[in-house]
């Protein structure tokens, strides 16, 4: 990824994922629960916001992310040291 970006460039992601899996647990419930009866797609495989965050992090990228609903964040990724 880093390799890619010019200087100053940054990644933005906006998708479905979770805070952590313990969100992705209670969301899935309450879809459950609901007059619905849903739950997440088995074909899907929602990130979660902490891992991808740590994965970022550890590449040398200042990361930010921003929930947008309870399931959809959109994440910014810009290099620390251009």
């Amino acid at each position: 990824m880093e390799k890619l970006l010019k200087p100053k460039g940054r990644i933005v992601i906006a998708d479905l994922m979770f805070k952590n899996t313990t969100e992705k647990k209670r969301v899935n419930l309450a879809l459950i629960n609901s007059v619905l009866g849903d739950t997440i797609d088995e074909d899907e495989y929602p990130a979660i916001f902490e891992d991808i965050g740590q994965v970022f992090q550890k590449k040398g990228f200042n990361f930010h992310g921003e929930q947008l609903t309870d399931s959809v964040w959109i994440l910014r990724a810009c290099l620390a040291n251009p």
